[in-house]
């Protein structure tokens, strides 16, 4: 099948949700001192393996690295850490004024994983997005407003309680509708708008830092009769790092890095990473 644009009101919910659960396969939940920290997306680039994030969801883990990064990786209760000596974590940008202004950006880092058996038993039950065989090109010139795209994160407020030392994380994804793209440097942006407080979605986004936003390309497929919608690969197209009250109820503002702090920048750290 080959990629067309579709429009929103078209696509069924069966295809949807096909599309989000492909989407969480690569979410991640950090933990630091039994406390969510963020979320993370499992990638890999040039033969490195590892977590995409915000860099401020790792800062307590560069404060104190002697400290356990917990990885949540399924809805189910079990422990998995990295230690010190089987994680480097690379910073990709740091907010240029992180205590007035964080929501300005840049906001990512790298969590390289350096330990071969552990990255066996991630495998094993989670993949790893190659990003490196990923292209946002050929979506670009589409209108935003009128594409699929997703959020998938970990949010606070829908976190179990600690069982043990073990903490229990749901692995969201939500609808999210564009709002707006800038760029800043080297850096691109995208801000999104979400339900809050409605159906499964949660009030606030507290956890899904780090998070990946994502694009579901959707095709036609004739196999499936006329007018019949499909879905390729979801792509990846940037990571959320700050959350944005506004004025309408039930709604707040996500602020994603884009494709080309993605696709661009990250993927030149990784490459690097040692």
């Amino acid at each position: 099948m080959e990629y067309e644009f579709v429009l929103n009101d078209a696509v069924p919910e069966a295809v949807v949700q096909q599309g989000m659960t492909e989407m969480r396969n690569y979410l991640v939940t950090l933990v630091y001192d039994r406390s969510v920290a963020g979320s993370g997306i499992l990638v890999t680039a040039a033969d490195v393996v590892g977590i995409l994030t915000a860099q401020h969801v790792i800062a307590k883990f560069t404060k104190r690295p002697e400290a356990p990064m917990g990885i949540i990786l399924a809805g189910y209760v079990h422990s998995f850490d990295l230690e010190r000596d089987e994680r480097h974590i690379t910073i990709i940008g740091s907010p240029e004024d992180s205590k007035g202004k964080p929501e300005l950006g840049p906001d990512l880092a790298f969590i390289r994983i350096l330990d071969v058996a552990k990255i066996g038993t991630i495998r094993s039950i989670k993949s790893f997005y190659p990003l490196d065989l990923k292209n946002f090109g050929p979506y670009a010139n589409d209108p935003k407003e009128y594409m699929r795209w997703f959020i998938t994160g970990a949010p606070d407020e829908l976190t179990g309680e600690l069982q043990g030392d073990i903490l229990p994380a749901v692995m969201f994804a939500g609808a999210v509708q564009f709002v707006s793209y800038y760029e800043r440097g080297e850096f691109d942006f995208m801000r999104m708008t979400i339900d809050a407080g409605v159906a499964n979605f949660p009030r606030k986004y507290g956890g899904v830092s780090g998070g990946g936003l994502w694009l579901l390309p959707l095709s036609r497929d004739e196999t499936l009769g006329e007018g019949g919608v499909s879905y390729l690969a979801p792509i990846l197209v940037g990571i959320a790092f700050y959350e944005v009250e506004v004025e309408a109820p039930n709604t707040m503002h996500l602020i994603c890095h884009g494709p080309q702090s993605i696709y661009s920048k990250c993927l030149r750290h990784i490459a690097t990473a040692v």
